[in-house]
């Protein structure tokens, strides 16, 4: 997940950040559960674990929970449909690809 923009009034991203997941066609309510590892820029290797938060141009792993049940596909298996974008108030705020399910 690569947080491009937060809103001015939530400058961290947290484990509870709550935000509307787009995937294709698909949008649903979600919350972040759990940050793994915070990644390096630029080589992408891992920089941290276990980080408490995230901000603005960080490159992040997570766990996200959705409230329903979606359909998706990980990344490796079908690109176009391993892509999603996160959106808080109308806003795009991070995108990511789907690596893993739980």
């Amino acid at each position: 997940l690569i947080i491009i923009e937060l809103l001015e009034h939530k400058p961290i991203f947290t484990a509870g950040y709550t935000s509307i997941i787009h995937i294709h066609s698909a949008s649903e309510d979600c919350s972040i559960i759990k940050i793994n590892s915070l990644l390096d820029k630029k080589t992408r290797k891992i920089k941290k674990k276990n980080p408490i938060f995230a901000r603005n141009g960080d490159v992040i792993i997570c766990i996200i929970e959705l409230q329903q049940s979606t359909c998706m596909e990980i990344f490796e298996n079908c690109n176009q449909l391993g892509r999603f974008t996160l959106r808080d108030e109308g806003i795009t705020i991070a995108i990511g690809k789907i690596k893993n399910f739980l």
